[in-house]
């Protein structure tokens, strides 16, 4: 499972160079690190307080 996950990532990043020839990595997974915006949180809170429902039922 480590394995797997760790080739996922290494699919999802790329390697940047910097002067000394050393090749840093860039993880490119906005989504893990990026706030929702306020209108979306405000728009979608309705249906996880009082719509909700199992989407696999």
């Amino acid at each position: 499972m480590v394995a797997e996950a760790t080739t996922a990532a290494a699919q999802r990043s790329i390697t940047i160079p910097v002067p000394d020839g050393v090749r840093l990595p860039l993880f490119l997974d906005n989504h893990s690190t990026t706030a929702v915006d306020l209108r979306v949180v405000q728009a979608m809170l309705p249906f996880f307080t009082q719509h909700y429902g199992n989407a696999a039922s």
